[in-house]
């Protein structure tokens, strides 16, 4: 049985054509679901669930959480409180097992064909580089696999985490450093992902940007470090990226060797770049999408160019 992906967003935006397509492409056995709300329930060929009818607990965590990051409150409060509204909707639907995909994340590999290589031995999965100092404390969940059971044990760390003063302890040290250093950040799901990983998970977890079977799942594009800092061959401010049979490789220049990417990841900026990543079938609206895209990224060029040229003017 093919390995159903997740997909949650709120509000409809242009690059879902783009991932859900890509998904569906690339996993057409797998069940596919958007949790979403009216204004992105307009794909035929996936499973959309109305994330209102599964915000009880989201709406509970909601009551406990303390801000302690720069990023906005509605921000940060929405990506902790998206974990239990996945964790109700695999509980209603009897879900057992589910790879999860941010909405800006383009999937290349079928998922059925690598999942007994990465997920037989563990039933949790996140994306987490080796570089933690500074209070980094970062497991990232642009993709993620989750059991019913480690995703529910999580949501329930979530909610001691801030309502226990031994866990939240945690989180005040590292608002701490980051007030006392200046540097933005501080606490939010990746904070929690990462402390119940590495303190409260009693079990093996599948380290994402591993590189196994000559391949690996991508953290960002628009960054050269995957597991490891400056891991990858950048082209610009983007791996360089070729292709083979469909499929997205890298250089990586600890190993020495193309790895292939079972995912990219097009975080922030990046996201103007996946119509020309998009593999799959073409789709109305798909050519002017990536038209507009080009230019707008031409007019920012422009601009960019421009303020340049003025700073450069009064630096004289």
């Amino acid at each position: 049985m093919a390995l159903p992906i997740i997909f949650i967003h709120q509000g409809y935006n242009w690059y879902l054509n783009f991932s859900l397509r890509q998904a569906q492409a690339s996993n057409p056995e797998a069940d596919i679901i958007l949790i979403g709300d009216h204004t992105n329930d307009k794909f035929d060929f996936v499973r959309h669930v109305d994330m209102a009818d599964y915000d009880d607990e989201a709406k509970d965590f909601a009551d406990v959480y303390e801000h302690l990051t720069t990023n906005r409150y509605r921000r940060a409060l929405v990506w902790s409180q998206r974990w239990f509204i996945m964790k109700a909707v695999l509980e209603q639907f009897g879900i057992e097992k589910a790879f999860v995909a941010d909405s800006d994340v383009l999937i290349y590999s079928e998922l059925a064909q690598i999942e007994d290589s990465w997920f037989k031995k563990c039933s949790l999965g996140l994306v987490i580089p080796e570089h933690q100092e500074n209070y980094r404390w970062n497991a990232s969940p642009e993709v993620s696999y989750w059991t019913q059971e480690s995703l529910s044990n999580f949501c329930t760390f979530l909610m001691n985490s801030y309502t226990r003063p031994e866990l939240k302890a945690k989180y005040k040290e590292k608002w701490r450093y980051h007030q006392e250093s200046g540097k933005p950040g501080g606490v939010c799901d990746m904070t929690s992902l990462y402390l119940f990983a590495q303190d409260q998970f009693p079990e093996p977890v599948a380290n994402l940007t591993e590189v196994r079977e000559g391949a690996t799942f991508d953290c960002r594009i628009n960054r050269a470090e995957n597991r490891f800092k400056n891991e990858y061959q950048m082209q610009g401010n983007e791996k360089k990226i070729d292709w083979k049979g469909g499929a997205p490789y890298g250089q990586n220049v600890r190993l020495g060797q193309k790895v292939r990417f079972h995912t990219l990841h097009f975080q922030g900026h990046a996201k103007h770049l996946m119509p020309s990543f998009y593999r799959g079938p073409a789709f109305a609206g798909m050519k002017r999408a990536h038209l507009w895209l080009r230019a707008k990224a031409g007019a920012k060029n422009i601009l960019s160019g421009a303020r340049r040229a003025v700073w450069n003017v009064f630096r004289r």
